[in-house]
C-alpha cells in the first residue's frame, strides 16, 4: 500500500514537471499530487499513532511523520520553479521572437551550421 502511494505520487509530481516545463496548465498535476500527498501523510500518522505511545509522545510522534510527505511536496514544487523556471528563462532570453539567436550571446561552437542557434525543445515535441 505505501508504495502505491508514493508511486502516485512520484508519477504526478513527474508530469507537473513536465507540464510545467512546457508551459502548460499545472493545477490538474499538482491537485493530484496535493491529494496523495494527504493520503500518506495520513497513514503515516495513523501508523505511528497505532504503533507508539497514545499519549503526547504518539501526538507528537504522528505530527513528525506526517509532516515528511507534506515537506517533500513543498520541497518539488519549489525545485520545479528554480530549476525549469530558470530553464525557460535562459531559453526565452537566447532566443530572439523571429527564432534567430541574439548575436550578443552566440559563440561560433553554439551554432548549426546555418549560424542559427539549435531549438533544444524541438527534440522534445
Amino acid at each position: 500500500m505505501p508504495v502505491s502511494i508514493d508511486a502516485a505520487q512520484i508519477d504526478f509530481f513527474l508530469a507537473a514537471f513536465i507540464h510545467f516545463a512546457r508551459g502548460e496548465s499545472t493545477p490538474w498535476a499538482w491537485s493530484w499530487v496535493t491529494f496523495w500527498t494527504l493520503v500518506s501523510a495520513s497513514a503515516n500518522a495513523a501508523y505511528a499513532w497505532s504503533s507508539g505511545p497514545c499519549g503526547w509522545e504518539g501526538i507528537a510522534g504522528a505530527g513528525l511523520v506526517a509532516f515528511f510527505p507534506i515537506g517533500t511536496q513543498v520541497t518539488s514544487h519549489t525545485a520545479a520553479r528554480i530549476m525549469i523556471g530558470r530553464l525557460a528563462l535562459v531559453a526565452a532570453s537566447a532566443v530572439e521572437p523571429d527564432r534567430q539567436t541574439d548575436v550578443n550571446s552566440r559563440t561560433d561552437s553554439d551554432t548549426d551550421a546555418d549560424g542559427r542557434m539549435p531549438d533544444p525543445f524541438v527534440v522534445l515535441e
